[in-house]
């Protein structure tokens, strides 16, 4: 996919295999379960594949435990013009601007990004209901889409968009406008379970982003808060990692320090190695193509390695 400061593409030039099968599930599950539901509603008297894989209090306390997955590969309604609108614009979403941010982080960084904003913005939103006093019923993915649109965002703030196919726009204003509108109607109407769920989704791709990948907003004014926010991820990491050390050296003889990522639990590279992939990196795409757990990874090692010189002196 190609982005200007002058021009977008109305779409990439290559679509990964994993956000085809997404947008394959999510459109036939939305279309299928859409068409069948009267049949199971007023034929049969019982609830439908829609009501089944939403994320409802109802499917909840029923014990329907796969709703806060299920409930991203279905969009709720009838079959009329609005519900194909939404659902097109959802899946052309995933397919322009998630596309590039796949290119941007690889595969199984993009999944976590999409299933972690979803359904934890899907969570948040469930557990809130009692407190608003408002229990709706919660498809689409929507929430992953603000995520996707949100990380796009960070990594084009500058790129121009065209409004209505006229108005040159920067990304970081129109998508700053369009999740505010969305989220200022929904206030307004006080709906305040389809605020929480879209305002959780785009927040959580935008934690995910800074504290996973170190990418930061183009607006100066959150800068102290990104600050503080990466701090309290550094300290939970440790405190991760010293856990995880422990446990792994329970009950074994005391051998050279190994590090392990507390993710997949595999062996990191040895410091050396680790440094000279990095260097590598840094010559082949720049130093803004290192993650934020790689500069943090480095600066442990630079620190670690002045204390042992200043030991041996």
């Amino acid at each position: 996919m190609t982005y200007t400061t002058t021009s977008f593409r109305l779409g990439p030039e290559f679509t990964p295999s994993i956000i085809r099968k997404i947008i394959i599930i999510t459109c036939s599950i939305s279309i299928i379960s859409a068409l069948i539901n009267p049949l199971f509603i007023y034929l049969f008297g019982i609830p439908g594949p829609q009501e089944w894989f939403s994320l409802s209090w109802w499917g909840m306390t029923r014990f329907l435990w796969w709703q806060p997955i299920s409930f991203l590969f279905v969009h709720y309604g009838g079959v009329n013009l609005f519900f194909f609108i939404a659902l097109l614009f959802n899946m052309y979403i995933l397919w322009v601007m998630g596309s590039d941010v796949y290119n941007r982080v690889g595969q199984n960084p993009f999944l976590r990004l999409y299933f972690i904003s979803g359904i934890g913005a899907g969570l948040i939103t469930f557990l809130l209901m009692p407190i608003t006093g408002q229990y709706g019923i919660l498809s689409g993915a929507t929430p992953s889409i603000l995520a996707l649109l949100v990380v796009w965002t960070l990594i084009h703030p500058e790129a121009e968009l065209l409004l209505f196919f006229l108005i040159p726009v920067k990304a970081k204003w129109l998508t700053s406008g369009i999740i505010g509108a969305i989220l200022l109607i929904n206030l307004s109407n006080l709906n305040f379970v389809s605020f929480n769920l879209l305002f959780f989704g785009a927040f959580i791709g935008y934690i995910y982003a800074l504290v996973a990948w170190g990418m930061h907003s183009p607006f100066p004014f959150v800068y102290r808060f990104e600050l503080a926010v990466v701090r309290l991820a550094e300290k939970i990491r440790r405190l991760f990692l010293r856990l995880w050390r422990i446990r792994t050296k329970v009950g074994k003889k005391k051998k050279k320090d190994t590090v392990f990522d507390i993710k997949t639990g595999e062996p990191l590279l040895e410091d050396d190695r680790f440094i000279d992939a990095m260097l590598e990196k840094i010559s082949k795409h720049g130093e803004q193509s290192l993650t934020w757990k790689e500069k943090q990874r480095m600066q442990e090692i630079s620190e670690r390695r002045k204390r042992e010189k200043g030991e041996q002196k």
